[in-house]
């Protein structure tokens, strides 16, 4: 978690250097903007003023306390609070209610791993040589010198940052008429590690520094007889402010993350020909759709875009999507054949798949139930310290109904 936060501080700061006074007009400052609106009309400004209250900080923490005791509570009496029952997801069968067969969910591993591998490529090389050193402990590539069996990880892992300094600093010194040996270059790595040859890859716009869509690449997949459009995550400060700025619209007959739909559209406007052209080439190939984060939102996004009237767009073609820890993104009546297409993969309590405007209002208002609750400085002492048996009824009733109970409809901020 501390080398990931470092390494999405230097590239932060990285792109703010090199971003130029232009584009910084054209493409961050409409974000920003986007961020100031989204913080206005979702409730979230009113949370923003609190941080001004000395006690923030140890109600967030009070209320992580409460949370846990809720949790263990409603485990051991069989009852499912509202915000835990994705977590049936893993047990039930596309919300049947009956257990997954073991056999299936033997395939949703194996293959929840191999496009897994599509959606690390989409991030470039850095990021598939740190996926390589955590599951392998080395560089799996011919195109660097192999690192010995007798090195630690550490070592390993400068050897990896080296690596990738230096083809960052190779990359810079090119002129403009050399961008393909770079290019070759970034196609090989992705080629060896979603173990597609390079003559199938199309890396679409991940060279492209424009900012007209969210980076994807399409692979076509022979052995498994499949067409792949990957869609990379959140990388950069931009794409996190897309993250955040979650106003909903109108799309595919119900409510969308706005910023994601409008993702999911433009890759499609750039990807389609590419795509169609691949299908037709391969005639009983399906079409596979991944992502991770943003990336994921936007391919859960699409993945219902392209199963509207019969799956049209793509000639009735089967479409799939794996997604990676994607955010709410879609309220509304699905397809069932999109939802049944779709599987999401979620990694313990990791916050993103949790995170919309309806969530964090939830959160929001248990924040103050908890400041509303007037609690003593020794009952919040005691609770800090885990002792939250201390918590007197009335209060855990008051932050229970904040988090599941219905909040008061809000434009723009559907339950996702």
């Amino acid at each position: 978690m501390i080398m990931h936060g470092i390494g999405f501080a230097c590239s932060a700061s990285v792109e703010l250097l090199l971003t130029s006074q232009n584009d910084f007009k054209n493409q961050w400052l409409p974000l920003v903007e986007s961020l100031r609106l989204f913080l206005q009309t979702s409730g979230i400004a009113e949370l923003v003023r609190g941080f001004s209250n000395y006690r923030f900080l140890s109600n967030v923490a009070i209320l992580a306390r409460i949370q846990n005791s809720i949790a263990f509570k409603n485990g051991a009496t069989g009852e499912v609070p509202r915000l835990d029952r994705r977590k049936l997801a893993l047990m039930e069968d596309n919300g049947s209610k009956e257990k997954i067969p073991q056999e299936k969910r033997k395939m949703i591993i194996q293959e929840g791993k191999r496009f897994m591998k599509y959606t690390t490529a989409a991030y470039g090389i850095s990021m598939i040589d740190a996926a390589e050193i955590d599951v392998h402990g080395a560089i799996q590539t011919s195109k660097l010198a192999p690192s010995s069996s007798a090195i630690d990880t550490g070592t390993k892992l400068l050897v990896a940052l080296k690596s990738s300094l230096q083809n960052s600093k190779r990359k810079l010194q090119l002129d403009s008429d050399s961008n393909f040996d770079d290019r070759d270059f970034l196609l090989s790595r992705i080629s060896e590690h979603i173990g597609v040859p390079e003559n199938d890859i199309d890396v679409m716009n991940l060279w492209d520094d424009q900012n007209h869509a969210l980076r994807f690449f399409i692979a076509t997949d022979h052995v498994n007889k499949c067409v792949v459009l990957s869609i990379r995550g959140s990388y950069t400060v931009k794409e996190i402010l897309i993250d955040i700025a979650a106003f909903s619209r109108p799309f595919c007959g119900g409510q969308a993350h706005s910023e994601m739909a409008n993702a999911a559209e433009k890759i499609w406007e750039e990807a389609k020909d590419v795509v169609g052209k691949l299908l037709s080439e391969n005639s009983d190939y399906e079409l596979i759709l991944t992502g991770h984060s943003l990336g994921a939102g936007a391919a859960t996004l699409l993945n219902i875009l392209l199963h509207e009237n019969g799956r049209e767009k793509v000639n009735g073609r089967a479409v799939r999507c794996f997604a990676y820890a994607s955010p709410p993104v879609f309220a509304g009546e699905v397809d069932k054949q999109a939802l049944l297409s779709c599987i999401s993969y979620i990694h313990d309590a990791d916050v993103v798949p949790f995170l919309s405007i309806d969530s964090v209002r939830r959160v929001f208002a248990a924040l103050h139930a908890i400041e509303e609750s007037n609690l003593s400085v020794w009952i919040r002492t005691l609770i800090l310290w885990g002792s939250t048996e201390v918590v007197n009824l009335p209060t855990q009733k008051r932050i229970e109904s904040a988090l599941h109970d219905s909040l008061p409809e809000k434009e723009g901020a559907p339950e996702l």
